[in-house]
């Protein structure tokens, strides 16, 4: 770090940057007694932000690779809990490395950002989740290592809710995952192609 600021200022700076627009955050920094404008909050917040997402990612791929804990003699007593496994993606437009011929600037990709929510059914405000811009063979481990995380045992039962992509449905199979719930937007889209399909 070389924006010369204490690691209390950093913490509150890293905190507004996340939760709030640049603009408001360097509003209250200022304050605060903080003269760090919008661009350099944005800095620090990007700089903040990559590094825990390598952080997770790196902590995530390792607990990938342990087993999923054992049941709890007590919780054995006890209905299995339930965990509720959201997925879903989203397009965004991203620039290739790569210049498109004559313009000197990268052309347009869309790429998909992968989203895992984990919660226990009961307690929804209770999530783990992540959010990366991979390609399913690099977000299947890190849906593995919030399992894990989480602290989900061979004894609960996941319930997955997705739109019903393939990729999505592959990846609940290789989960074990109890029920596959489609959101009814997606659910009656495919049935309506269904029906179309019958006349």
């Amino acid at each position: 770090d070389e924006s010369g600021c204490t690691p209390e200022v950093l913490e509150r700076a890293e905190s507004l940057g996340c939760l709030l627009p640049y603009k408001i955050g360097a509003r209250l920094l200022e304050k605060w007694g903080v003269p760090l404008s919008r661009s350099q909050l944005g800095v620090l917040s990007y700089s903040f932000e990559k590094t825990q997402q390598e952080l997770s990612e790196s902590k995530l791929k390792e607990l990938s690779e342990q087993p999923l804990a054992q049941t709890q003699p007590l919780q054995a007593l006890q209905p299995p809990r339930i965990w509720m496994l959201e997925i879903d993606g989203v397009f965004v437009p991203t620039r290739d490395a790569e210049q498109a011929e004559g313009t000197g600037v990268g052309k347009t990709i869309y790429r998909e950002v992968k989203s895992a929510v984990l919660y226990k059914k009961n307690t929804p405000s209770e999530r783990y989740q992540i959010s990366v811009l991979r390609e399913v063979e690099g977000f299947i481990p890190l849906v593995h290592g919030l399992l894990r995380l989480a602290g989900v045992t061979h004894s609960d039962k996941l319930i997955g809710l997705s739109d019903g992509a393939v990729w999505i449905a592959n990846l609940f199979d290789g989960l074990g995952v109890y029920q596959h719930i489609l959101d009814v937007f997606h659910a009656s889209q495919y049935l309506e192609r269904v029906m179309l399909g019958l006349g």
